[in-house]
């Protein structure tokens, strides 16, 4: 199975409260052996420090900064 994340809620400030540490365990926590995970980041922001499981792979996003 394939599984697309949306992770640019890790990357303000704020990504250290609640949704931050939700998402973030989530996204580690992902995937199942046989499955692969696409981990969505903006590509106008530094990416943000997570150890990702084999099958995972970080892809930033290309779109105007004021349209995320």
């Amino acid at each position: 199975m394939r599984i697309g994340f949306d992770a640019r809620c890790l990357q303000p400030a704020s990504a250290g409260g609640g949704i931050g540490r939700y998402a973030r365990a989530i996204a580690e926590g992902l995937p199942e052996p046989g499955d692969e995970l696409i981990v969505y980041v903006s590509g106008h922001r530094e990416a943000p420090p997570m150890s990702l499981r084999a099958g995972a792979r970080l892809d930033r996003l290309r779109r105007p900064p004021r349209g995320i």
